[in-house]
């Protein structure tokens, strides 16, 4: 559904690596297996690709508790989507993350009214039998299109 969600976005690249990972799939792997990629997988080489991790602010409140948080920090830069009006009822201390070694940019959106966990519950309750379900406005017409067919959320 990424690739879905990103077809024909300028400049995104959506990467599978982590689903095809045996065991545990890391943040700082995957970060070592992008980086290795862009290299062309010498490890001397420095890449100009410069990483960015865009992550919720939820994730960041328990970014420390990350496998090998650190690294991930020296590796890459992260962007926390937040809502600016203050729903959630925190905001973004990045001069206190920066003293820690984090690079952390803002990235407000706007605030919608539905969690995902809303949404694949609506999916499994309205189907895909009927193009005017509500949740089909919530998602591109081709993530849409691949729930229904991939019978993803049903209930059974």
């Amino acid at each position: 559904m990424a690739c879905l969600a990103f077809a024909g976005v300028e400049g995104v690249e959506v990467d599978d690596c982590e689903i095809k990972r045996d065991g545990p799939s890391w943040m700082v792997d995957t970060l070592a297996s992008l980086k290795d990629r862009a290299n062309g997988g010498g490890e001397t080489t420095q890449s100009a690709a410069r990483w960015t991790l865009i992550l919720g602010l939820d994730q960041l409140t328990r970014f420390e508790a990350w496998v090998q948080w650190q690294n991930i920090a020296r590796a890459c830069e992260l962007a926390v989507a937040y809502r600016p009006d203050g729903l959630g009822g925190q905001s973004i201390d990045a001069a206190a993350w920066r003293e820690k070694g984090v690079r952390v940019t803002s990235l407000p959106f706007e605030w919608q009214a539905v969690s995902s966990s809303a949404l694949r519950a609506a999916i499994a309750e309205q189907g895909c039998a009927s193009v005017q379900a509500d949740w089909r406005a919530l998602v591109p017409p081709e993530a849409a299109r691949y729930i229904c067919e991939n019978q993803l959320y049903a209930t059974n």
